[in-house]
């Protein structure tokens, strides 16, 4: 999987220099990686969030029951 990143990377640079576009070239890999990254954090700040709800709600029904 890292071997295909580094050639898609490496290929995507060579092409985009070869058309002078040299801060594209830079950019584009640099942004693509950061969305990956914070879509990453989103999805698992998602299900911390509920997690924390699902035990949240079932220290409730515990309290209720204990009573």
């Amino acid at each position: 999987m890292i071997n295909k990143l580094i050639t898609s990377l490496v290929e995507h640079l060579s092409t985009e220099i070869q058309n002078n576009n040299k801060i594209e070239a830079i950019l584009k890999p640099i942004l693509t990686l950061l969305y990956s990254k914070i879509h990453i954090y989103i999805n698992v700040g998602i299900s911390l969030y509920f997690l924390l709800l699902f035990i949240c709600i079932l220290n409730l029904i515990l309290l209720l029951f204990k009573n």
